[in-house]
């Protein structure tokens, strides 16, 4: 693999790369590599192509990188300085926890909880251009939902066993993985 030399684009605030490689049973192939500044963060965008063909893909290579942006506060400010994460996903979640279900066991814990986490629309916006530009199949990503039940058992002030129950639907935020169900033990101990 041949990686050229980077550039940085000031104005757009990328970093810009190109790669070439010979891929087994493919032939030659050429990349485009895209990183996008951030407020405390580097995102690259990694674009490959047939080397025939990679001429012919730049325009959907550029779609792809120009609808990129940071969510509102992370996008790259010189000077400016704290750790936080650029989020690609939208979190929802909730639950119920019932302690003393029964009489004999008050500290005893029996909590349902669900949650749904969605991938960023510019993700997805991303997943069919690339359909569309026969760079494909990609699988488009939506939301994705888990839920959960568990039996806190407290076996002592100081040992707690907590059998429980997944269920995961869509996982990844598509159709083209099977649901999962999960089952699990959680222990604690406290000193």
């Amino acid at each position: 693999m041949k990686v050229g030399q980077p550039a940085l684009d000031r104005k757009s605030k990328r970093v810009i790369m190109h790669t070439q490689s010979n891929v087994n049973g493919i032939g030659a192939t050429k990349g485009l590599s895209i990183g996008h500044l951030g407020k405390d963060n580097l995102v690259f965008i990694h674009c490959y192509q047939k080397a025939d063909d990679f001429d012919n893909s730049l325009t959907t290579f550029t779609h792809i990188n120009d609808w990129f942006s940071f969510d509102k506060g992370y996008d790259f400010k010189p000077g400016t300085g704290s750790v936080q994460l650029f989020s690609s996903w939208k979190v929802g979640r909730g639950g119920l926890i019932y302690t003393g279900p029964f009489d004999a066991r008050p500290k005893d814990e029996l909590g349902f909880a669900f949650g749904r986490t969605h991938v960023n629309d510019r993700v997805a916006k991303g997943q069919r251009l690339l359909n569309e530009a026969g760079l494909g199949p990609v699988a488009v990503q939506d939301s994705e939902y888990a839920f959960e039940l568990y039996y806190g058992l407290q076996a002592t002030d100081w040992l707690m066993a907590r059998p429980n129950i997944q269920y995961i639907r869509l996982p990844g935020g598509t159709s083209h993985n099977d649901d999962v169900l999960v089952l699990g033990l959680k222990t604690s101990i406290d000193f």
